[in-house]
């Protein structure tokens, strides 16, 4: 029922009750929404129950004293709380309706004096941080922050210290390694609270993409936690990093409906390929089998003048014509060129391979990308001779498949090395061979430094791929 008339009588009476009673309730930070925690005795994924505690209450249509009433409520009555908006909140009652209470008429359900017994209270039910060390949504301040109002000495830890190191008196927390702990405070060796905290793996190089259609962003690493907000179809998200491991999940930041949130997107929703660290979980071995060749003369990149889409490793000072190029997979052959000329320009990429990680002999062992659901194919290019490997082979990671060569169109001052000596290697997740409209871009052909990680690579830091891009770049931003 609608009572504007008594609209300012219940204001003043409103005004007159907060000099006497203040009930304190344990919020998270409004700006992200997430929900509400309850001093330590709920977490963010569960509903919590609220109850008038004084007399009567009443719904009004905005977060404004002065604004209509829609509805009185009288003591005892339960409500769902959704969020808050400064000092009101906004609930749902037993019937489904919705609207705002000031957050002092409120106490939680069965606590009558919640956030007043020697509890801790926090700003939020979550935490990011990066491997690195660095807030991942702040520029180095802590945003876990909280209050004591008991006696004795708050304890801070953690049940993963593998993965966070935690200052015990403050609580301020380094990232060691990517993956969920717990930031844990305790009162006299009594737990008091329990934080999620998030490490978040870096990425070196940032990228940006777009939703395809309606995507959620989630407080942490997988679709079980949280959610924060949806993004629209054509929502820019601006990736920063990932959960570290092969959940395909990018960490980063969206605006939606004017307010910034940082969370996790599932990359299959934004983007054509994975995460990096999705890529460099995966078991693709070094192509080159003396491993201490490791010089990129040219990055995967935009260069002056072509599409860069893979990885040119040279010597570097070594002489590395005629080194052996071995399978880094199980599979099989599908694409082969054995008609060229040394330095002959047509075809460019020279003698080549194309094997396709479908398992070959061992179809248990076939890696497939999760974001395309398709095999990988590894193309080597400018191998010094013919292969003697036909298409259909099957071939086991280890097994050699060419050498390093300069065949084809290859540039480069000769040395210790002829002319243009290098490895060509690019990795695409449709399955692509040479010819093929799936790999004529940056769309489906994925950095393969991202499956080396580990690797001590040198850089020729003067070609215009890496002066572009860097070594680390993920494509275009979309």
């Amino acid at each position: 029922m609608i009572f504007k008339k008594f609209t300012p009588i219940i204001s003043l009476f409103l005004c007159l009750l907060m000099l006497f009673e203040t009930v304190s309730l344990a919020q998270t930070d409004t700006q992200n929404q997430i929900g509400l925690t309850y001093v330590g005795t709920h977490t963010e994924s569960q509903s919590v129950k609220a109850e008038i505690w004084f007399i009567f209450a009443f719904f009004i249509a905005e977060p404004d004293i002065g604004a209509e009433i829609l509805n009185l409520y009288w003591l005892g009555s339960e409500f769902t709380i959704l969020k808050f908006e400064g000092s009101y909140c906004l609930v749902k009652d037993s019937n489904g309706n919705e609207g705002y209470i000031h957050r002092l008429l409120l106490r939680e359900k069965n606590n009558n004096n919640a956030g007043n017994n020697g509890n801790l209270k926090l700003n939020r039910a979550y935490e990011h941080v990066f491997v690195d060390g660095t807030n991942a949504d702040s520029s180095g301040t802590p945003r876990v922050k909280a209050v004591y109002n008991g006696t004795g000495t708050v304890k801070w830890s953690t049940d993963r210290p593998d993965l966070i190191e935690v200052n015990p008196s403050t609580g301020l927390i380094t990232g060691k390694k990517a993956g969920k702990a717990n930031l844990i405070a305790s009162v006299n060796s009594v737990v008091k609270v329990s934080i999620p905290v998030y490490c978040i793996y870096r990425w070196k190089s940032n990228w940006t993409g777009s939703a395809k259609t309606s995507s959620k962003i989630y407080a942490g690493n997988s679709v079980n936690t949280s959610e924060l907000t949806t993004m629209t179809s054509g929502t820019k998200f601006y990736v920063r990093g990932d959960d570290g491991g092969s959940a395909g999940m990018a960490y980063g930041y969206a605006t939606v409906s004017g307010k910034q949130y940082w969370g996790f997107v599932e990359i299959k929703n934004i983007s054509t390929k994975n995460t990096v660290s999705y890529y460099n979980k995966l078991t693709i071995s070094y192509p080159i089998k003396d491993t201490e060749i490791k010089y990129v003369s040219s990055p995967y990149s935009e260069r002056s003048n072509d599409l860069h889409r893979g990885l040119d490793i040279t010597g570097g000072g070594s002489y590395i014509y005629g080194k052996e190029l071995i399978s880094p997979v199980n599979g099989k052959v599908v694409f082969v060129n054995i008609s060229c000329k040394e330095n002959n320009t047509k075809p460019s990429y020279g003698y080549c391979i194309t094997i396709e990680s479908n398992g070959g002999n061992e179809p248990k062992t076939a890696k497939k990308d999760s974001v395309t659901d398709q095999f990988f194919t590894i193309t080597f290019m400018h191998m010094s001779e013919a292969p003697i490997l036909k298409v259909g082979d099957k071939v086991k990671v280890g097994d050699v498949v060419g050498k390093i060569g300069n065949t084809g169109n290859v540039s480069g001052s000769p040395g210790i090395n002829p002319e243009g000596t290098h490895l060509h290697i690019e990795i695409n997740n449709m399955a692509a061979i040479m010819g093929s409209g799936l790999r004529t871009d940056f769309t489906y052909n994925i950095n393969p430094i991202y499956f080396y990680m580990d690797k001590k690579f040198t850089f020729n830091t003067g070609s215009s791929a890496y002066k572009n891009y860097g070594a680390y770049w993920y494509g275009p931003d979309k």
